[in-house]
């Protein structure tokens, strides 16, 4: 009887540990997240900006406009 025990208790940890880990990687994407929102303009126009190289004048006030252009 006491080798059931033995055998579930590293499950158990093994789970305890796993739930630990990823709760400290959902934090950590939270923390990142939260300190690039006030970075997100930038990071916007960083990305957006080949597209606005090749886009034509009248849209670049919204680069996504030209993708759905007629």
């Amino acid at each position: 009887m006491s080798n059931t025990t033995d055998d579930s208790q590293p499950l158990i940890t093994h789970l305890v540990e796993l739930r630990n880990r990823l709760l400290r990687c959902v934090i950590c994407i939270l923390v990142v997240f939260v300190a690039l929102v006030y970075f997100s303009n930038d990071i916007y126009h960083f990305v957006a900006a080949p597209l606005t190289a090749v886009m034509p004048n009248d849209c670049n006030q919204y680069p996504d406009a030209f993708l759905y252009a007629n």
